[in-house]
């Protein structure tokens, strides 16, 4: 995953962390 300053909520980064929360990745900690 590219690590960038806050960008815009895109469709594409809601569902990114949406995937990641339903795997159990530790996005949502990291936001």
């Amino acid at each position: 995953m590219t690590r960038r300053k806050r960008r815009n909520h895109s469709a594409e980064f809601k569902v990114k962390v949406a995937l990641a929360a339903i795997k159990g990745d530790h996005t949502l900690a990291e936001l």
